[in-house]
């Protein structure tokens, strides 16, 4: 049986002390590493989630989040994100809520109640910052907070596997989970291995030490996965099952092209540059992505 991971959105507030950085500067970019489980193999994916629109919602001034070109195939709130900071805290809504929560308060020992919706029932649980610390990260000085949960209600027989302790970074959140917004307990069968690859803005660079840089390597890229192959492809990929749409992008998250499917199950790629490229591909509901390499 494969196992289940669960991921919650963690982020938090701005501190009031002198920083270069500011919260979700438009273009802000999040770059996470992780693995797609199969049945035989194992690939490395990276998922990037990007300011793109300085907006209003629900009344309220925010920054608009979205994955590049897609996010966890298994996410129960959808995207589009907002976020905004205001006095030390950090609120997010998703087009599902009628107002905005909070989602981090920055202040040692600041407590609040955060809301979930397991399987359809709303259930609360107490936030707590149980410590701060501080890490040097592009020559600025941010801070680190130990959040501590406790389950009010609703989490029997999953209170072992919900996260009682998370460490969240200033400006970056948690670094070893997924940058999607609270209001839905996420499970996912497929994703393991989550750790925040890099983190970009105007202001602030991270790249974590694990890796070379925020793009993936051939090496990183499994070659004997069998969705499209062949993988690496020099003149075209093929797939086995009837697909609507197949989309490519490059490692910037630019849309190379995008075509309708018919009956037909290949694809032409002789005339792109070689590198690595995800492929996105729509059956009716059901989106999937995967990286390739095109020599």
């Amino acid at each position: 049986m494969k196992p289940f991971f669960f991921f919650v959105f963690f982020i938090f507030s701005i501190s009031t002390s002198a920083q270069d950085a500011e919260w979700f500067e438009l273009g802000t970019t999040w770059v996470y590493n992780w693995n797609s489980v199969g049945d035989i193999s194992q690939e490395d994916i990276t998922t990037t989630y990007s300011v793109t629109e300085l907006t209003d919602f629900l009344g309220q001034p925010c920054s608009k989040i979205e994955p590049l070109p897609s996010g966890l195939g298994c996410l129960h709130n959808e995207p589009p994100y907002y976020m905004y900071e205001s006095n030390d805290t950090v609120y997010y809504a998703t087009q599902e809520m009628d107002s905005f929560a909070i989602g981090m308060i920055y202040s040692d020992g600041a407590e609040w109640i955060y809301t979930v919706d397991l399987n359809g029932t709303q259930e609360s649980m107490s936030a707590t910052v149980s410590g701060l610390t501080t890490v040097t990260i592009d020559g600025q000085e941010l801070a680190v907070l130990q959040v501590t949960y406790s389950h009010l209600s609703g989490f029997e027989g999953m209170i072992e596997m919900f996260p009682a302790t998370r460490t969240v970074w200033e400006y970056m959140g948690d670094p070893a989970m997924f940058i999607i917004p609270f209001g839905k307990f996420g499970i996912c069968d497929i994703e393991t291995n989550l750790e925040l690859r890099c983190f970009t803005s105007p202001s602030l660079d991270y790249l974590n030490p694990d890796f070379s840089s925020c793009t993936l390597s051939l090496d990183e890229v499994q070659k004997n996965r069998q969705i499209f192959f062949p993988n690496p492809a020099t003149e075209s990929i093929s797939w086995a099952e009837p697909i609507d749409q197949i989309s490519l992008f490059d490692v910037t998250g630019k849309l190379i092209l995008q075509k309708q499917i018919n009956s037909e199950q290949y694809l032409s790629v002789e005339h792109l540059p070689p590198g690595i490229y995800t492929v996105l591909i729509k059956d009716g509901d059901t989106n999937f992505s995967q990286k390739i390499i095109i020599e």
